[in-house]
């Protein structure tokens, strides 16, 4: 499979464009819809995050082939899940809270990387294990509960830079209404799941 670094480097913009404007509370989103629709063009950028992550933080094999197929399988049901929004709110702007969702997915996988994957990738403990082991015994959990720890925490912190980063692009925000409580939700749900089956349990 060959890139094309002319369209890669389009959709690098295209990221950072909506990284831009990517907040809590999607709705609120300042972004035209043709930017929007770009969500599934980033695709060359959240495959390279996703290899990073997945060869380093879970020590999976690179197969160009199966990295393809999970990253646009992830892709899509961070895209659906914008419209799960329409139960509770019908006539919201899904493709906001989908791009919402992509975001924050690409955001954990960044994190893990840069704060595990590295570690991993020198040989060294990662330093999501050191803490784990610090509050447990060592080898007292099982490798299932370590991972969604790990998931949980890996977006929890995403989930925080959206949040410092929504503030400082609102001053009016506030966590506790009642859009904030339900994307930070939404959001930590979405993304764990997503970690636990794509990064840590590589079902693919």
């Amino acid at each position: 499979m060959a890139f094309n670094f002319e369209n890669l480097s389009e959709d690098v913009t295209r990221f950072l464009q909506l990284w831009k404007v990517a907040r809590v509370c999607p709705e609120l989103m300042q972004a035209p819809e043709e930017l929007l629709k770009f969500n599934i063009l980033t695709l060359g950028v959240t495959l390279v995050i996703f290899m990073l992550a997945r060869s380093t933080v879970s020590g999976a094999e690179l197969s160009v082939s199966t990295d393809v197929a999970a990253t646009i399988i992830s892709s899509v049901i961070a895209f659906c899940t914008g419209y799960v929004v329409l139960i509770f709110s019908p006539g919201s702007d899904t493709s906001k809270w989908s791009t919402f969702f992509t975001l924050t997915w690409i955001t954990s996988l960044i994190c893990a990387f840069l704060l595990d994957g590295i570690l991993v990738s020198n040989h060294r403990d990662p330093l999501s294990t050191d803490i784990i082991d610090w509050f447990f015994t060592p080898g007292s959990l099982p490798a299932i509960v370590k991972d969604t720890m790990r998931a949980v925490g890996f977006s929890v912190i995403a989930l925080i830079i959206m949040i410092v980063k929504t503030k400082f692009m609102d001053r009016t925000f506030r966590i506790f209404s009642k859009c904030g409580v339900a994307t930070v939700v939404g959001g930590l749900l979405v993304n764990t799941l997503l970690l636990l089956a794509f990064l840590y349990r590589n079902v693919i």
